[in-house]
This record gives C-alpha cells, structure tokens and sequence, in this order.
C-alpha cells in the first residue's frame, strides 16, 4: 500500500507459506532487515550491527538482485558486508552465538497498546524463539552469483501435542528443543493420552502409544479427528528453558 498524497511512506505486504516470523528469521537477505512487530512489542535482532556500528551482513550469496537491493541501504548509511572482520567480532557478540529473540542482544521496545484488544497468543511464543548463524562459503541458489562468503541460518517450526503453539528452533548438541524440552514433551503427552477412556482412541492412537514416545507428534491429525483435545504446557517454556540453562551453566564449570 502507498499513500495517494506527496508522502513516499509505503507499506508492503507479504505473503509467507510458514510462520511470519520464521521467514523474518530464516528468509531475509541481510541482517538490517531482521526486525520484527508483535501486537505489543517492537524486535531488532542484530541492533548492535544495525544500530550502533551501522552495517549490514549477507544472509544470501550475493547476485545483482541483491546488490541493487543493498544499494538503497548504503545510501541511506549502511555499509554492506559479507562476514564480520576479526577486529569486529569482539563487539558483535549477537552474530557469533545461538540466538532467541528475547535474549540479551535484541533490542525490544514495547508499544502503546492501549484499547488494543490483548492477542490470545503469549509474548514467550515469539521471544523463546532460537536461531544461529554459520558461515557458508558456497552458494546454494540458481540465480547468478558472486563469489562472495555469506551467513546462513539455522531455524525450524517446533510443535508438539501438548503445545497450542508452534515455536521456531534450532538444533545443536544438547540443544534446548530437542535434547531437553522435546522428551519432556514428548512423556507428557503419551501421559495425557493414557488418561482417555481406551473407548475414545483410535487404533492408530493405540498403536503408537504403544511403539517409540517420538512418534507421538505424527498423531495430530488424528486426535483431531476423534475430537480429543490434550492440555497445553506452553506456560511452562520458560520454566524449562530457565531450568535448562541453569544444568548449561553446572555442566560449564
């Protein structure tokens, strides 16, 4: 949308096929653009590069398409790299670690959210939300490239039974999602589902409350199905994830 008078404001919209915030994270050609709005908050992901340093990182190889996109960012006082240099790296801490959205490196300003109706969903949905970046040094498109080293992001859609919500994660050794929250997960739900009445399952149900505990996610449709609606444990996200970094920490000493 743009307005009709003098203004050069413009609005686009797009349309994603994932989670909005997903794209935002995993999607985006350079780090300036990866910002986000929530109905109550503002997110910069990279503030220290974008805003105190004012430079912007490849999140895709470079072509032409992209150069003439991160032409109008230099104009308007940005530098454009590639990777950070080693004399950067001490004062680019939130480009060097696993990230989540409501860690120390983002910058979140709340908005004014008065006689706004409170969105059902949770600010921890959004701000548990994790990521990192790794250098790639090929590329990966079709399109005409350069050769030029660039980041790529690692994120993905978390879901579970007893989760209302689908979260965006990545996946590291003793990583959170997996290696802590998913068999905790993963026990609750084969524990809601022992307390139906053995008459409301389904065959399908039965047959892998029976087999591995990790098959218990492919069942979703199914239980939908036969009407059976399990508890959520989003609440207790950060919880676990306070619990998880503290066993992190022990481990660490």
């Amino acid at each position: 949308m743009q307005r009709t008078d003098s203004s050069e404001a413009k609005i686009q919209i797009v349309e994603t096929g994932k989670q909005p915030l997903l794209e935002i994270i995993s999607g985006f050609y350079t780090t300036l653009v990866v910002n986000a709005l929530s109905w109550n908050k503002a997110y910069a992901l990279y503030p220290q590069p974008s805003f105190l340093y004012h430079k912007t990182y490849l999140l895709r190889s470079m072509s032409d398409y992209f150069g003439r996109l991160l032409a109008k960012y230099d104009e308007r006082g940005w530098q454009s790299q590639d990777f950070l240099w080693p004399e950067d790296e001490a004062s680019h801490g939130s480009m060097l670690v696993p990230r989540r959205v409501g860690d120390r490196f983002t910058w979140m300003i709340s908005l004014d959210d008065k006689g706004i109706d409170r969105a059902e969903m949770p600010d921890s949905v959004l701000e548990y939300a994790s990521w990192s970046l790794s250098k790639m040094k090929k590329d990966r498109g079709l399109e005409p490239h350069y050769d030029m080293p660039f980041y790529t992001t690692s994120a993905s859609s978390f879901s579970a039974l007893t989760l209302r919500y689908r979260y965006i994660f990545h996946s590291e050794p003793g990583g959170f999602w997996l290696f802590f929250l998913g068999p905790r997960l993963d026990r609750s739900s084969l524990m809601e589902l022992c307390k139906i009445p053995l008459s409301a399952r389904s065959q399908q149900i039965q047959d892998v409350m029976q087999g591995n505990p990790a098959n218990i996610r492919k069942i979703e449709c199914e239980l939908v199905r036969c009407g059976i609606k399990l508890p959520s444990y989003d609440h207790m996200i950060p919880v676990w994830y306070a619990e998880w970094e503290k066993q992190k920490a022990l481990k660490a000493k």
